[in-house]
């Protein structure tokens, strides 16, 4: 689990310093690129999920099914809101994504934290 999150990091990290120095960059362009860094995030959730129900009790499993469902209901909330402060502009899928990832990596290391990480 400790290799996957150092890879996620740097991965996310490469395309973060593309974002933030590279300014021959489109709209489009960042938009698919804060797109690929929710991605590294969201795969990694998925995995860890994998993991998580091989390793907890159903109980647990399933307590934390619930939250999570909770979760993706507020993450998508959230993702929505930051878009529609651009108005549906260019710059609304950047914001999107970009509020998508940095939940998503909030709850990639909540649920690390379940396997002791």
């Amino acid at each position: 689990l400790q290799g996957m999150l150092e890879t996620a990091e740097e991965e996310a990290s490469v395309l973060h310093k593309k974002l933030s120095e590279d300014p021959s960059l489109k709209q489009s362009d960042m938009n698919e690129l804060s797109h690929e860094i929710y991605l590294i995030w969201d795969d990694l959730l998925n995995e860890l999920w994998a993991v998580l129900k091989e390793s907890l009790d159903e109980k647990t499993m399933h307590n934390l099914l619930e939250e999570q469902r909770e979760w993706i209901t507020m993450k998508e909330a959230e993702a929505k809101k930051a878009a529609e402060a651009f108005s549906g502009g260019s710059m609304a899928p950047f914001a999107s994504n970009q509020k998508a990832a940095e939940l998503t990596k909030e709850r990639v290391y909540e649920l690390a934290d379940y396997l002791g990480f």
